[in-house]
């Protein structure tokens, strides 16, 4: 059966409505519907996965996890032919989140009176001074011991005190996970059990950073695209396009509610450059090679090349979807379940969207041309 090329219609420029469609549902639900919430990578906190063939008893779960932590858990219980698993997200304990940030300013007083030390040995500096920053690592060595377990320091030895202050953090820590690990295993007869903790200031990190690749990202693949096509129109209908992936792609991560993490982005980086591959390969066909038949003609031949493109990431990407699932790996899954949208997004908006773009570009190109 052959199939009808749609791009002789002269009605082509129509099928922009099917991404502009997708586009507006997809930012209605990112900003009027659910919306995608952010992951402990880039808020900070706590997730406990557990996996059970036994099955789990979700509201016992959460009452038992809610004694310990003094406030009621986020959990997402799921089911597998592997059995049941839930996921607990907690915020960060208050108390040990703040015993960290004191543990930072101590590393840093650390850091500078060992420079002063150092200086000293060598002619430099005052002992005024040194002994200054002694007396300030001290007082915030004690704070960081009070703050994480109630008690004084024991030492009047600067270097003695940082890690007496690391030990109390450490061993803070320590109990408390114990506690939520006994609660969890007072509810529910786990195959196992992960624990996962980001502190507030490495979420901020990460979320520093992910900005600046981000942006470095976008800077770059600009400037490449636009030395390669030479002009303007060409090179904003390229960027354009994966633009348009990532948001129908959020879109389906605001309605599946998977949320915003380092394994998310990292498909939607992903999902980037593979869109990418195909604009570019369908700008080449209609812009650059006009002496292969008409506009239409090199559009609707490209599409043979891009379906087995998509249909190659599709299945990739789905199989490790469903076998994360299976057995019950949120990272993969979310990576896979994200990139498989991705696909099925790409092929959409570049047959719909960017393919009767450039064809218009193209004939307009050609009539200012004559």
């Amino acid at each position: 059966m052959k199939i009808p090329n749609p791009y002789e219609n002269p009605h082509y420029k129509k099928l922009l409505v099917v991404p502009a469609v997708l586009i507006a549902i997809s930012l209605g639900l990112i900003f009027f519907g659910p919306g995608i919430k952010p992951g402990i990578d880039f808020k900070g906190g706590l997730l406990i996965t557990i996996q059970s063939t036994s099955g789990i008893d979700s509201a016992a779960l959460s009452a038992a996890i809610e004694r310990v932590a003094g406030e009621k858990p986020a959990l997402r219980v799921f089911e597998s032919p592997a059995g049941s698993g839930v996921e607990i997200e907690l915020p960060l304990k208050a108390q040990l989140d703040q015993a960290d940030e004191q543990l930072a300013t101590v590393h840093s007083l650390q850091e500078q009176y060992d420079r002063a030390r150092i200086a000293l040995s060598q002619g430099q500096g005052s002992q005024s001074a040194t002994d200054a920053l002694g007396r300030q690592l001290l007082d915030a060595a004690a704070a960081t011991v009070k703050t994480a377990s109630g008690s004084s320091l024991s030492t009047t030895e600067p270097t003695a005190a940082v890690i007496e202050a690391e030990n109390a953090v450490a061993d803070a820590r320590s109990a408390y996970r114990q506690a939520l690990l006994d609660a969890v295993n007072s509810a529910v007869t786990a195959d196992s059990v992960l624990v996962r903790e980001v502190g507030s200031s490495l979420s901020g990190f990460f979320f520093s950073k992910l900005q600046q690749v981000v942006l470095i990202s976008l800077v770059l693949l600009a400037l490449i695209v636009f030395i390669m096509f030479r002009s303007i129109g060409p090179s904003l209908a390229v960027m354009i396009g994966p633009l348009t992936d990532v948001i129908i792609a959020a879109g389906a991560m605001s309605l599946f509610q998977i949320p915003w993490n380092l394994a998310s982005i990292a498909a939607m980086l992903m999902l980037v450059g593979f869109s990418l591959d195909s604009y570019t390969m369908l700008t080449v066909r209609i812009l650059k090679r006009t002496q292969e038949g008409t506009g239409p003609e090199r559009a609707f031949d490209a599409t043979k090349t891009a379906f087995l493109m998509n249909a190659a990431q599709i299945t990739g990407f789905g199989v490790l979807a469903a076998i994360a699932m299976v057995l019950q790996v949120p990272t993969y899954y979310q990576i896979g379940i994200v990139a498989t949208i991705g696909g099925l997004t790409d092929f959409v908006t570049t047959w719909f969207g960017n393919a009767p773009l450039l064809l218009w570009m193209s004939e307009r190109k050609r009539r200012n041309a004559q």
